[in-house]
């Protein structure tokens, strides 16, 4: 125990503005009794500073414009706090309704001014380098197409030279190739007629070889006997003193066809005169001497025969006893030097009989030559002109190649003008526009730094307060950021720097009071980092939160009685039972009736304490961790006219003051008394006000994917499909949405105009509930339910159109 006395420190820390806080001291008196009490008052200027200058360290890697004025931002800070803990006093006082500015509202504002910086102001810096993207590449596309245009201009009479010169070209190819298949035609005809002259020769020759054939088996015989001949058996012929008569013959036939001359005899004939014969045996012993007799003799040139020696050895040839058979009975060498003869002779005159034929074959292997020369010459022209024609058929691929380059180049730079027009086009209407944009948000970057402290002011305080007091703190906020020297858009408007025309369209189709307050309200409630309480005695902004959200899971759930008194069991444990469910799922949870001061056991999930240590984001809530998903979001709506919400609350939660202001009334009001008289009139506003949301809507949404293109493309635009399929688009969506803009034109003002003869009746009715709801400062018991006055106004309005009615009928009655 005396370790612990000496090592355990408690710290117990409660608020003074705790209602429960004198209760609590009372039933504990040891609180005082037993420890050491130590009060702060409220955060010295100086310590609000310290704090802002250490939570505001990071904001370099947010937004530069912001960090660079960090230490005037946290100046601007502390200036804002102090500005709206007076405005905060004097609304207490005038109201009765006291509104909580304390240190954790200050840690909320620094929290705010980074998210600011971290999300909008770096919106405003992205969107205007998006603006200057969008201009230069305007700019550059203008100039593009300016040199497109001179480059088309300079490429088309080069395209059409190449294409002239090519049409020329395939004139000149034509013609030639004309010229050549004539050409080509001669030669084939050229190669009929020497096929059919080589034809003929070789037919010729065919039937000389054949006729011929007929004479060489015995030559070939002749000129084997020959070659088996022995020099004895020459010799023995040689030798014979008187040789038998066929020998002679033989020998003289032989010396007939050698050509060798008779020796000439002088003899007695019968009669005793002396006459002169031949004798062949002295030269045929002669040639018979030859050295090489045989080899002459097979080397005998048998074609050169003359016709004398073949008719002087024709009685040879027809003598009976010139037989091999019978000669070679008397020698072996005569028998077949009469073999040889007989085929020599036999030879010669098949030479003869076919010497026409081949005089025929020698004329038509001349003439057959003669073609093939031609032929051949026709062929080297054909060649010639062939080779023309390839060197014709190249210079024309080049020149087609040349002419396809430069009908690309042409086809490129003309779907590229083209393309550079459609975003000359797409993009020329938005230039001035987007040129006036540029400029503004080029201003707003300078004044980033005070914008975004107002801005964050503006969410962090003065959710509570009404306009009057709202307006009175705005006023304060902007003389001390003109004090702290810091650049801000005065005089101050969190709807012209956090707001958005679309959003604030959309919620005023579903519903949201079109009133500024109520805008601003919408807007505080999109940017606020706590969970929103809603004050909402009339019932109109629970109404608008359940179609804003309508398209995501809603769940309600009643936390209290209507008139503030605790729930009952059953009640509670059906809240924690549908906090769970929405928790798990990630529903949007309306906790209707909220208690004044919300349980302790809510704290946790308020102030964001996610345990994630499992790896699953859990929560602890009333003892028990729960799984939450991270698109759960939870809100709060009472319904009592003037709540007192402690500061343990109003810490956590980001209150928002929707009471009815008398501008949304008299706009409640008139639209009531609209619908009951001219309900056509009614429902072609309502569709008016949701045409104009989603035309802006749709124009938004498309100018902010042109923009987007724009700055994320690579290289130029002019090759980007998606950029000119987006341009082309958007020029098409924007001039739909013109169109129904001009059509819906008239018919607002025709609206307009019949809305405007029923404002008296709605401004009346307005003042006469703002008129009694100030009664309540007479007496507290004057309290009235605008749920309660608007029905009564709509008894009336029928009441007055039965009395109408009514009374026209009576007019008409008294009339007949």
């Amino acid at each position: 125990s005396g370790r612990v006395q000496d090592t355990l420190h408690m710290v117990v820390c409660m608020s003074p503005a705790d209602p429960h806080f004198r209760a609590r001291l009372r039933s504990f008196p040891g609180l005082v009794d037993c420890c050491a009490i130590d009060a702060h008052a409220d955060w010295p200027d100086q310590a609000l500073a310290e704090v802002a200058h250490a939570r505001l360290a990071d904001l370099a890697t947010t937004s530069w414009q912001v960090a660079a004025a960090r230490d005037a931002v946290a100046n601007a800070a502390v200036a804002c706090h102090r500005a709206y803990e007076r405005v905060a006093a004097d609304f207490g006082a005038a109201r009765g309704r006291q509104v909580a500015v304390t240190p954790g509202s200050f840690l909320n504002l620094l929290d705010l001014v980074a998210k600011v910086a971290r999300e909008d102001a770096a919106a405003v810096v992205d969107r205007q380098r998006r603006y200057r993207a969008g201009l230069r590449t305007l700019a550059h596309t203008a100039d593009q197409v300016t040199a497109m245009s001179e480059e088309l201009g300079a490429l088309r009479p080069k395209l059409l030279g190449k294409t002239a010169q090519a049409d020329a070209t395939a004139a000149q190819i034509s013609s030639e190739q004309q010229a050549a298949d004539a050409h080509r035609q001669q030669v084939e005809d050229e190669e009929t007629l020497c096929a059919a002259a080589a034809a003929e020769a070789e037919d010729l020759r065919r039937g000389c070889e054949q006729e011929l054939q007929k004479a060489l088996p015995a030559l070939d015989a002749a000129v084997a006997a020959l070659r088996a001949l022995r020099k004895e058996d020459i010799v023995e012929v040689k030798s014979m003193k008187n040789p038998p008569e066929g020998v002679k013959l033989t020998m003289e036939a032989v010396c007939i066809l050698r050509g060798v001359k008779p020796a000439k005899q002088a003899v007695r004939d019968s009669k005793g005169k002396t006459v002169h014969i031949e004798d062949y045996w002295a030269a045929s012993r002669k040639l018979l001497g030859e050295r090489d007799l045989i080899g002459n003799l097979l080397a005998f040139k048998r074609d050169e025969v003359k016709d004398a020696t073949l008719a002087a050895l024709r009685p040879y040839i027809e003598n009976a006893a010139f037989e091999p058979e019978q000669i070679g009975r008397a020698s072996k060498a005569a028998q077949g030097l009469c073999r040889w003869v007989r085929a020599i002779d036999t030879y010669c005159h098949v030479a003869q009989d076919i010497a026409p034929k081949r005089q025929a074959l020698r004329e038509a292997t001349d003439k057959h030559a003669a073609a093939v020369g031609d032929l051949d010459a026709k062929k080297r022209q054909l060649a010639d002109a062939d080779a023309k024609l390839a060197r014709l058929r190249a210079d024309l691929e080049a020149i087609s190649a040349e002419r396809a380059d430069l009908a690309a180049s042409v086809a490129d730079c003309e779907r590229r003008l083209r393309r550079a027009e459609l975003v000359v086009q797409g993009l020329g209407s938005e230039q001035s526009r987007w040129e006036a944009a540029s400029a503004q948000l080029h201003d707003r970057i300078g004044n980033l730094a005070g914008d975004t402290v107002l801005a964050a002011a503006v969410i962090a305080y003065a959710g509570p307060l009404d306009g009057p007091a709202r307006g009175a703190a705005r006023s304060l906020c902007d003389t001390e950021a003109t004090r702290a020297q810091l650049p801000a858009t005065l005089p101050f408007d969190v709807r012209a720097f956090l707001g958005d025309p679309v959003a604030e369209q959309a919620w005023k189709a579903q519903g949201l009071p079109a009133d500024s307050l109520s805008f601003q309200n919408a807007l505080i409630l999109a940017k606020a980092v706590r969970a929103p309480y809603l004050l909402d005695p009339n019932g109109l902004v629970a109404a608008w939160v359940r179609r804003r959200d309508e398209g995501r899971a809603l769940m309600s759930v009643r936390m209290a009685q209507a008139d503030g008194a605790a729930a009952s069991a059953a009640a509670a444990s059906e809240f924690a039972r549908t906090l769970e469910n929405a928790m798990l799922v990630g529903a949007a949870l309306l906790c209707e009736h909220a208690p004044e001061a919300l349980d302790e056991s809510l704290h946790p999930l308020l102030d964001g304490e996610v345990d994630a240590t499992s790896g699953v984001a859990c929560v602890r809530v009333a003892g028990r961790l729960l799984e939450v998903h991270p698109d759960f979001k939870i809100y709060f709506a009472s319904a009592l006219p003037s709540p007192r919400i402690p500061a343990e609350t109003s810490t956590r939660v980001t209150v928002l003051n929707f009471e009815t202001t008398l501008e949304g009334l008299e706009e409640q009001l008139l639209s009531a008394v609209v619908t009951a008289e001219r309900p056509a009139l009614a429902a072609e506003r309502v569709r008016l006000v949701a045409d104009a949301a989603a035309h802006r809507r749709k124009l938004t949404a498309a100018e902010e994917r042109v923009l987007t293109l724009i700055s994320e493309v690579e290289g130029s635009v002019l090759d980007d499909d998606h950029l000119v399929a987006a341009l082309d688009g958007a020029r098409a969506t924007a001039a739909e949405v013109a169109a129904r803009e001009r059509a819906d034109a008239d018919t607002a003002a025709e609206v307009d105009a019949a809305r405007s003869l029923f404002r008296p009746v709605a401004e009346r009715g307005a003042a006469l509930f703002f008129a009694a709801a100030e009664l309540s400062a007479v007496d507290w018991t004057y309290q009235w339910s605008l749920s309660w006055f608007s029905r009564l106004f709509d008894r009336c309005v029928r009441e007055a159109q039965d009395d109408a009615a009514a009374r026209a009928q009576g007019g008409g009655a008294a009339g007949g």
